[in-house]
């Protein structure tokens, strides 16, 4: 009986150090963290303006109350997030949809999309130049292999912010740092 509590004790302690030392331990520690910061994904679900055909609409709402309900199952869903701040901006709430995506970048600090998402909003939607301007450096400090994300860059500084020394500069720097993927951004470079 002695050998089996001690053989227990040590299968615990050993499973208690793979958890904290693993990724899963990382995981929820940072999950934890932010149980109480959880936006209400719950707010009414209205679309603005809208010159959807009713049809559309009616489908954007369906997938926005399917997305809610999968998100009261797992609101530390990245995926979920993303979806619904999409479906939020569709639908004209760019609040809704700002909250979403930040929330998101919180989920998976790794990923260069909702930040980038979140700086074409500001740059184009709302027009602040200057919060458009930190998300997008944000993005680019996470993703410095998204084309995309530098093709974005790019027309933010040349054709809103009129600066295309600094939208060249940042041509350069995908093309540098994707050096065999940048086909897009040499042609950009080349249409100079």
């Amino acid at each position: 009986m002695k050998i089996f509590i001690i053989t227990l004790v040590v299968a615990c302690v050993v499973a208690a150090v793979f958890f904290i030392w693993s990724g899963w331990g990382i995981q929820a520690r940072r999950l934890w963290a932010f149980r109480t910061d959880v936006p209400d994904f719950r707010t009414p679900f209205v679309v603005s303006d809208s010159i959807l055909p009713p049809a559309a609409v009616q489908q954007l709402q369906d997938r926005a109350v399917f997305v809610v309900r999968q998100l009261e199952q797992d609101w530390s869903s990245f995926d979920l997030w993303m979806q619904l701040a999409s479906l939020r901006k569709v639908a004209g709430d760019t609040a809704g949809a700002a909250v979403a995506w930040e929330f998101a970048s919180k989920l998976n600090p790794t990923a260069s999309l909702p930040l980038h998402n979140l700086g074409n909003l500001y740059a184009y939607e709302l027009q602040d130049s200057t919060r458009a301007e930190a998300y997008y450096s944000r993005a680019l400090a996470v993703g410095k292999n998204d084309i995309s994300l530098y093709v974005s860059v790019y027309e933010f500084y040349r054709f809103i912010q009129k600066d295309d020394v600094t939208a060249k500069r940042y041509l350069d720097e995908g093309i540098a740092n994707n050096l065999l993927n940048a086909e897009d951004l040499r042609a950009l470079l080349q249409s100079f």
